[in-house]
């Protein structure tokens, strides 16, 4: 399995696990400080994506890496890092919009 699909696996099941159980999961590969999602004290999506958005034009996910014939098809591990996290924050969009869908329906 590539780099890229254990990292979206590892983000939606930060999502999905419990709070409580998320230590468990991620115990010695991820700081839980460093998860502020549903935190009083959390970033608003425009924040997120706009931090997103500023770390990508100066060239932060970009990882210069020789290609050959043999790997091709690999991706660095910021590119890797670049589409995990803008898969993350397109699916927060997505989620944020359907539900502001769902309330001024009913």
């Amino acid at each position: 399995m590539s780099r890229g699909n254990l990292l979206s696996i590892a983000n939606r099941a930060i999502e999905l696990v419990p709070r409580a159980r998320l230590g468990s999961l991620v115990a010695g590969m991820v700081r839980l400080d460093l998860l502020s999602e549903g935190t009083s004290d959390a970033a608003s999506l425009f924040d997120e994506v706009r931090t997103f958005h500023d770390a990508c034009l100066p060239g932060d996910y970009y990882e210069s890496f020789d290609v050959n014939s043999k790997n091709c098809m690999d991706t660095s591990k910021g590119t890797d890092a670049f589409m995990v996290e803008f898969e993350r924050l397109v699916d927060k969009c997505i989620r944020a919009f359907s539900e502001e869908a769902i309330v001024h329906r009913s």
